[in-house]
């Protein structure tokens, strides 16, 4: 499938948020504006948000796939092993170096067991429980993708893993299970709706791919729709389903001629979207280690006692100078080496294939 721009920007705009409010909302900084503390908190749906894309990108992707391939099933799995796990165990690597974290909780982040038993828990590494969700996923997508022929299909089953969340999140602890490091709240039954929304929007979208038009900048009816579900808190308007909102932002943001579709097409933000994933594995080891570097410029441009808005801006303007050369490096060295790798194994089984009959 064609690389779609707006799709690239809002990634990229989500995982730097993510980062945000991971530093913002543990931090303990004074805020001098009750919206940039809202702000800061909000960034928690980013992660639902990008579930909802992946289901966008998982389904056209395998559906384009499932038209060449003889052997689309484990290709798909292929595929996710050489994209995901490589990227994951060299940060955790990192990560046990810097931190010097125990070898049994190392071995227990490298095996995702923390998805499973909530027994060990490295703070930098926490954001793992998202990609442990994503692979879980992925282990039944192929299994759930025969019965998501139609949009309407699609929304069924959305409907279907919401009431699943609501009875896991409901039922879950008085049945036993526990509930240490929201354990409960971060398991994969309670996000799965939101990979469903995006394949329900995948399917009604079709593979037209098209971009926001190159006409005259304008606001439409569902940008306006998608921006006050987002900010319906600090407008004091009554809160939205936090699914409603991911759905509209995605759609507002994927459809032709819409005015955040322009902006989500801004080169920089499609740039860090092509490397949300490093991005956001590596958010919470870069800034923790950037605090000798950030109490330097502070000190540098007498800045001391600043408010939590200067603090959030100077900590992020780092970040994005260290973690871009470093996204770009990873890629250049690991990821895309492995990815091709991937895909010669998958063209050798294919063409084994063809060659025999």
């Amino acid at each position: 499938m064609n690389r779609i721009r707006s799709l690239d920007g809002l990634r990229g705009f989500a995982a730097l948020y993510v980062v945000l409010g991971h530093y913002g909302n543990s931090a303990g900084i004074p805020f001098r504006f009750s919206f940039f503390r809202w702000f800061s908190f909000a960034s928690g749906s980013s992660v639902p948000l990008f579930f909802c894309l992946s289901g966008f990108l998982i389904h056209q992707i395998y559906q384009g796939h499932k038209l060449k391939e003889q052997f689309f099933h484990t290709n798909f799995y292929l595929r996710r092993l050489f994209r995901i796990l490589p990227l994951w165990w060299a940060i955790l690597i990192c990560a046990k170096l810097i931190e010097d974290q125990s070898y049994p909780t190392f071995f227990y982040y490298f095996t995702f067991g923390f998805g499973i038993f909530p027994k060990f828990y490295w703070g930098i590494m926490a954001i793992g429980w998202s990609l442990f969700v994503e692979e879980v996923f992925y282990l039944l997508f192929p299994f759930v993708s025969p019965f998501l022929t139609t949009w309407t299909n699609a929304i069924k089953w959305f409907l279907a893993a919401a009431l699943l969340s609501s009875a896991w999140l409901t039922w879950a602890s008085k049945l036993g299970v526990p509930t240490d490091y929201s354990f409960i709240s971060l398991f994969p039954l309670a996000k799965f709706q939101f990979f469903f929304l995006g394949i329900a929007y995948s399917i009604y979208r079709g593979v037209r791919n098209q971009e926001p038009s190159e006409g005259k900048w304008k606001i439409t009816f569902l940008d306006i729709l998608a921006l006050l579900t987002f900010f319906s808190a600090p407008l004091g308007l009554p809160s939205m389903p936090e699914e409603l909102s991911v759905a509209l932002i995605a759609i507002a943001t994927l459809e032709p001629g819409t005015f955040l579709g322009r902006i989500f097409r801004f080169p920089l933000l499609c740039w860090w979207g092509r490397h949300c994933y490093f991005i956001y594995l590596s958010g919470n080891l870069i800034l923790w280690n950037l605090n000798s570097v950030h109490g330097s410029v502070i000190d540098f441009f007498h800045l001391n006692g600043t408010t939590g808005e200067i603090n959030i801006l100077i900590r992020m303007a780092l970040f994005l100078a260290v973690v871009s050369p470093l996204a770009a490096f990873s890629s250049f060295i690991l990821e895309k080496p492995l990815q091709k790798i991937g895909l010669r194994l998958i063209k050798r089984r294919e063409a084994a294939f063809q060659a025999k009959n």
